[in-house]
């Protein structure tokens, strides 16, 4: 009888140590990104090509900001 008692309250012990075990690490780390405001954006570039007296020429458009990011070259 008391080695069952014993074999009882070892395997309650161990549910209940394998049940309370968290990931603390990762739970951490969403907070702490939340609280940062981390937030990642793509960048948005575009070649634009004319023909500008006869000759080809392309120019780098940021569609991320909104501007030239070259002038205008021959191709």
């Amino acid at each position: 009888m008391r080695k069952a008692k014993k074999s009882l309250v070892l395997v309650l012990l161990a549910a209940l140590v394998s049940t309370s075990i968290i990931p603390a690490h990762a739970t951490e780390a969403n907070v702490t990104s939340q609280s940062e405001g981390v937030t990642i954006n793509a960048v948005e570039n575009e070649w634009v090509y004319r023909l500008y007296n006869g000759q080809r020429q392309k120019r780098l458009w940021s569609n991320t900001k909104a501007e030239w990011l070259t002038d205008w070259m021959p191709v």
